[in-house]
């Protein structure tokens, strides 16, 4: 409700599923349906395109969003993971969550992880090391090898989850 006029909202249809019921609750009321994504949308953002991806896993219907960036004119891949939280249960979640997580480590050239929550990703220490970054130093946020690696602790750390529901399932 405190949107800017001309602001849409766009989530895939299994999370809008899950939002109407939860407003059909009486837990949300600000929003009404408005756009589905679905794998492979696009949007433009002026000189910037945002590419959508479905991970589903944390919730059946998280998107994540690739995306360059620059520093300094020179560009670099971006990433923003839309659900990386294990606080769910079953076995189709989480074997949701692993290939999610398989599909991103797939991806090439992810240089910059911009966690949607800032506890991950290292990102309050990234940005202390920005704020002391001087002329022609790396940038602090522009790193692969820790972009994958933490991509691999949540394959990990899914993939034992996986484990556990499926014991706890009997299967």
């Amino acid at each position: 409700k405190d949107a800017a006029p001309a602001a849409h909202i766009g989530m895939v249809e299994a999370d809008w599923d899950m939002y109407l019921n939860y407003k059909a609750g009486g837990k949300y009321d600000a929003v009404t349906k408005d756009q589905v994504m679905k794998e492979a949308d696009t949007i433009t953002l002026g000189d910037i395109t945002l590419k959508f991806y479905a991970t589903p896993g944390h919730t059946l219907g998280v998107l994540s969003i690739a995306f360059t960036v620059l520093d300094n004119g020179t560009p670099h891949s971006a990433f923003i993971l839309g659900g990386a939280g294990l606080n769910f249960a079953g076995v189709k979640q989480s074997e949701l969550f692993v290939s999610s997580m398989e599909r991103v480590k797939a991806l090439p050239g992810i240089e910059v992880n911009l966690p949607n929550h800032p506890m991950m990703g290292e990102v309050f220490e990234r940005a202390e090391k920005l704020k002391t970054r001087k002329p022609g130093d790396p940038h602090p946020f522009v790193d692969s090898a820790a972009f994958y690696k933490w991509i691999d602790q949540l394959l990990y750390d899914g993939n034992r989850k996986l484990r556990m529901e499926r014991d706890r399932a009997g299967k």
